[in-house]
């Protein structure tokens, strides 16, 4: 905590989007831009999430492990992250929603292909049905990728202690 919060505490509330000019001057145009201001957006929720699912292990479970004589790992791989499994997947769903959140602004931003593109060309020239074709599409997959990432959740072995 004291040596990393700062730095977290620090960058989370920079807007994914600030970093826009950042991001081309270092990748330039194209892909890496704007996947790297997709997973701005998705880290924080995710790596929160995961921190509080960590702590939220049970100090109990964690001693009787030792007594046990469980190793670092085993304690860590078969108490701690299952435990943690219900944050650290909630944590996915919202970080998946904020980072599908970026991919409009980021490719309306850097890129010369893709939905936010596509939206964007499609309100300059007044195609007012092909922005909500976009606006659609883009609802459709983040649906469809929260309902896989639910069901991956769901499957036994994600299922937290």
């Amino acid at each position: 905590d004291d040596i990393f919060d700062p730095a977290i505490q620090g960058l989370r509330p920079i807007p994914p989007t600030a970093w826009t000019h950042l991001a081309i001057l270092w990748f330039g145009i194209g892909l890496k831009p704007i996947l790297f201001i997709i997973l701005l957006g998705a880290l924080w929720p995710m790596l929160l999430h995961t921190i509080v699912g960590m702590r939220q292990t049970r100090v109990l479970l964690i001693r009787a492990g030792q007594s046990l004589g469980a190793s670092d790992a085993q304690i860590f791989f078969r108490i701690i992250l299952p435990s943690a499994l219900p944050f650290i997947f909630t944590g996915m769903r919202t970080g998946l929603t904020v980072g599908w959140w970026m991919i409009v602004p980021a490719e309306m931003i850097t890129a010369d292909a893709g939905l936010g593109f596509l939206i964007m060309r499609a309100r300059e020239n007044g195609h007012i049905d092909d922005v909500a074709t976009g606006i659609l599409a883009i609802a459709l997959v983040g649906y469809g990728l929260s309902v896989g990432l639910t069901r991956m959740a769901r499957i036994r072995l994600f299922r937290g202690a």
